[in-house]
């Protein structure tokens, strides 16, 4: 499920340097006694972060945090914006090497570096865009697959959780671990962002009432030997955003020569 704005520009980033092989995987354990349907789990994680109705009620929303990740000597800065249906743009500043963006609007995607001009994005790259640009569409889960199926119940970070596989409309099998006792999203796995790469894990904690939502403040991605942690400081809902807020930046006019 998509709970957070999903860090693509962030994974771009890590994909670049990883290249070992997926982690393996833990089988799940079978207890004893009648568990819940793979659907009533997922119906639970709606309800229990607020409700169909509280999701329908967010139209944006504004994030910032830092970041963690390996082989960076210190936090990177990290800021967030959204709109319905599906516009986005992230901001990272690396320290000593400045701002890297992507953006997404009207099904156009773009990103741009240090010392590079925006570009539009195309192929995969732009598919990855798009998808992560997709939030708060938890309660349409059923849209979203084939098929659910509750395997067992796994240990993550100390607590029982239920382990539920969820075969995509595309194929895509995602694995998500759900905290028995409180229902919320603790983990999931799914195929690296483009062929040939790494399985891609993902941690969520820190859960916290924001608006009419509860959400997580604290995500962790594993990709390969790489790990990136976000910490968020802010989440404002229903944020009032400027007008061209994820349109693709001109580019800037080199600066005019200097007389000799």
């Amino acid at each position: 499920m998509r709970i957070r704005a999903r860090l693509c520009l962030c994974v771009a980033i890590v994909t670049l340097i990883a290249a070992v092989p997926a982690l393996a995987k833990t089988p799940p354990k079978k207890p004893a006694g009648k568990l819940p349907t793979a659907e009533s789990v997922l119906d639970r994680y709606v309800e229990v972060t607020g409700g169909k109705d509280a999701y329908a009620s967010v139209k944006s929303e504004e994030a910032h945090g830092t970041m963690e990740m390996g082989g960076m000597p210190a936090a990177v800065e990290f800021e967030m914006y959204w709109a319905a249906p599906s516009n986005l743009r992230q901001k990272m500043t690396i320290p000593m090497l400045g701002a890297v963006e992507l953006g997404v609007h009207d099904a156009a995607g773009w990103q741009r570096g240090p010392g590079q001009p925006a570009h539009a994005l195309e192929g995969q790259e732009l598919a990855s865009a798009l998808d992560g640009a997709k939030h708060y569409q938890q309660p349409a889960w059923r849209s979203q697959v084939t098929k659910v199926r509750l395997v067992g119940i796994d240990t993550v970070e100390a607590q029982p959780a239920y382990r539920i596989e969820r075969t995509e409309k595309g194929g895509r099998l995602v694995t998500e671990y759900y905290n028995v006792a409180s229902g919320l999203l603790m983990k999931k796995t799914e195929p690296g962002p483009v062929p040939g790469t790494p399985e891609r894990v993902e941690s969520y904690s820190d859960y916290r009432k924001t608006g009419a939502l509860t959400l997580p403040y604290r995500m962790t991605t594993v990709l390969g030997p790489q790990t990136m942690t976000t910490q968020l400081t802010s989440r404002e809902l229903n944020a009032t955003l400027p007008p061209g807020t994820f349109d693709m930046p001109a580019e800037e006019p080199a600066p005019p020569a200097t007389k000799q």
